[in-house]
């Protein structure tokens, strides 16, 4: 049995950027449980090459044969990930990596190595790759349709005097969600990438003590962790990333629906280097009423429809407004 350790990237039955499908749609192989650790690497760029190893399991019921690549990136406006253009400058020119290509049977697992070895100085700051693993078609070309996983492994590297400076412009609860989602504006201020780490919590307002008396929950990862009383929810903060320079909005979903009232979302974090201990009260509103029909407002088309009307008479011709015809029916004055 293969062990896994706690910290991983999981895809059972799905995929961290989409899945890879070709062919025909029919006959489709469920694609590979494949777990992968760590989930991502910050690594200090020296003069000596840094060597790391993430390790690859297969946790399906067949072999799975992975590709290796690497490539450069950023967050777009929507905080999608992005592929960019390289330079000398980007760590996936500096990337060194074996096995590019390796095949997992069913309850084993691979290690893919790799080191930094820069080309040029590297300048100080944050430099990025993705390392993607892609599972291969089958070779068969009669076996079935085989929808494939890819997924990518985030690379930090950091080379000379590193700033994490992040600033919190403003956070809110999106007025009208339910469960209730609150937005994030951020600011990177340094040359490498800040994102939240902590958790918030949902607090009754009349029951709320103030920030300076509520902290971290311990143990709020493990599923059996029960929340201290009267904390409705509570949860980890969305640790997607703000890159150098850049400023993004970083929204938190919750996942429980409340029902109408005041409530205080308080939050226990750090951005960078900076303590947010913050608390934000915001209301449920009760949902307008369901419309019912009334007999005087009937949807029933056989009810409302307005009641046939007599079609007009038809119009007779009088001596006024004879016509052409009726002139020519009618003699003038027939000579004797």
């Amino acid at each position: 049995m293969v062990k896994i350790p706690g910290a991983l990237w999981l895809a059972v039955f799905g995929v961290l950027f989409g899945l890879v499908q070709s062919g025909s749609t029919q006959d489709v192989t469920p694609p590979a449980q494949i777990a992968v650790s760590p989930s991502k690497f910050e690594v200090l760029i020296g003069a000596k090459p840094s060597v790391e190893s993430l390790r690859v399991f297969n946790l399906g019921g067949d072999a799975v044969t992975v590709a290796v690549s690497v490539a450069t990136w950023d967050l777009d406006e929507n905080n999608s990930v992005r592929h960019i253009e390289p330079t000398e400058q980007t760590l996936d020119q500096w990337l060194v990596i074996n096995p590019l290509k390796f095949t997992v049977e069913t309850g084993q697992s691979q290690a893919v190595r790799f080191s930094i070895r820069p080309r040029v100085a590297p300048e100080a700051g944050e430099h990025r790759a993705m390392i993607y693993l892609t599972e291969q078609p089958l070779e068969n070309p009669d076996a079935p349709v085989t929808v494939r996983f890819q997924l990518g492994i985030a690379v930090y590297g950091y080379a000379g005097e590193v700033t994490h400076v992040g600033a919190l412009h403003s956070v809110e609860v999106i007025p009208g969600s339910n469960p209730a989602s609150a937005a994030f504006d951020i600011s990177s201020l340094g040359n490498a990438h800040v994102r939240l780490r902590g958790q918030y919590a949902v607090w009754p307002a009349d029951a709320f003590p103030g920030s300076e008396k509520t902290e971290a929950i311990p143990k709020l990862d493990l599923p059996d962790t029960v929340l201290p009383e009267p904390i409705l929810e509570a949860g980890f903060l969305p640790t997607t990333p703000v890159l150098a320079s850049k400023r993004r909005t970083i929204v938190l979903s919750t996942p429980k629906e409340l029902p109408p009232g005041e409530y205080v979302l308080d939050l226990n974090a750090i951005l960078g280097d900076a303590v947010i201990d913050q608390n934000i009260t915001f209301v449920v509103e009760a949902p307008p009423p369901t419309p019912t029909a009334s007999p005087e407002t009937s949807a029933d088309p056989e009810e409302t429809a307005p009641p046939l009307e007599a079609p007009p008479p038809t119009p007779t011709a009088s001596p006024e407004t004879r016509t052409s015809a009726d002139s020519e029916e009618t003699p003038k004055n027939p000579s004797k």
